[in-house]
């Protein structure tokens, strides 16, 4: 022993030393959501546990890292088609790197329903096709066609010899033998796994060409007395034109069915024939035939 030093004679405690060796982190999915409707938001959430707590977290879609994600959640503020793909989430600690299951996400859209049609006005007696297209995922399972006149709203009845298509497989709708009463304000209707969707509407209305009748064929008028031939008109819509014609020229004077002659003379003998327009085409009366006597 050395001069000068006294030796330490104090009681020693035992220190415990606790060593924890790092263990694999654990990745528990908390959202089990699959499937998502396009436009929503939607969170993929993870439940990581284990010693030591993460340094870095990541994720991958479809085998490339997303950029700027680096916590156990991912948001999607509005989800699009473009964010469909396999997503895994990677966290990292002392005792290596842990990665989730792969998840599969897919974007779901509602049924867009759009209607074609060229004619609006529909003649008489024709077949109209109201053509219809529709998309969506998963393709549409339910489709049906509506009509509403006034304030009543039905549906349309396609077990009914009067029209043809209007299914999932034939979405437009052929209407028969078109009459008035198939007049009224039309809507196709689609439904998916995503939701709900509805065409615009779309009015259609009947129309008929026109029927021209004289009441006789023949007429002979006496010199300088006044005489009207008329011509009954019948159709829908009502015409939007009328003319004579007299020996295959256009007489000119007022758009009237009926045609007044003050004061007949032999220059107004001839052949007469009528016409009228409407949204359904030109029509014509037969001919009648003017005879001036008494001169």
């Amino acid at each position: 022993m050395l001069k000068g030093i006294q030796p330490d004679t104090t009681e020693k405690k035992p220190i415990q030393v606790s060593v924890l060796a790092p263990e694999q982190l654990t990745m528990k999915l908390i959202t089990q959501k699959e499937k998502i409707i396009k436009g929503s938001s939607h969170t993929i959430k993870y439940e990581i546990s284990g010693i030591p707590k993460p340094n870095k977290i990541w994720w991958m879609k479809d085998g490339l890292e997303r950029k700027g994600e680096d916590s156990a959640s991912l948001v999607f503020d509005e989800f699009q088609p473009t964010d469909e793909g396999c997503y895994i989430c990677y966290a990292k600690n002392a005792a290596g790197t842990s990665e989730s299951d792969p998840l599969s996400l897919i974007c779901l859209e509602k049924p867009t329903v759009l209607l074609h049609c060229e004619e609006l006005q529909i003649k008489k007696g024709s077949n109209h096709i109201i053509k219809c297209s529709v998309s969506g995922k998963p393709i549409p399972n339910t489709l049906s066609w509506k009509k509403r006149i006034h304030k009543d709203n039905t549906t349309v009845d396609l077990t009914e010899a009067k029209y043809a298509g209007g299914t999932v497989d034939s979405p437009s709708l052929t209407i028969k033998d078109f009459d008035m009463s198939d007049e009224g304000t039309y809507t196709c209707q689609a439904i998916n796994e995503a939701g709900e969707g509805c065409s615009e509407e779309l009015l259609l209305l009947c129309i008929e060409k026109l029927t021209l009748k004289l009441t006789t064929q023949k007429e002979k008028i006496i010199k300088g007395s006044s005489h009207t031939i008329e011509c009954k008109i019948s159709g829908i819509p009502k015409p939007n034109q009328i003319w004579w014609m007299k020996d295959n020229v256009k007489r000119k004077g007022r758009d009237l069915a009926s045609l007044v002659f003050k004061e007949f003379q032999l220059s107004d003998e001839g052949c007469y024939i009528c016409y009228a327009t409407n949204a359904a085409g030109t029509s014509e009366s037969g001919e009648l035939t003017l005879e001036c006597i008494g001169w």
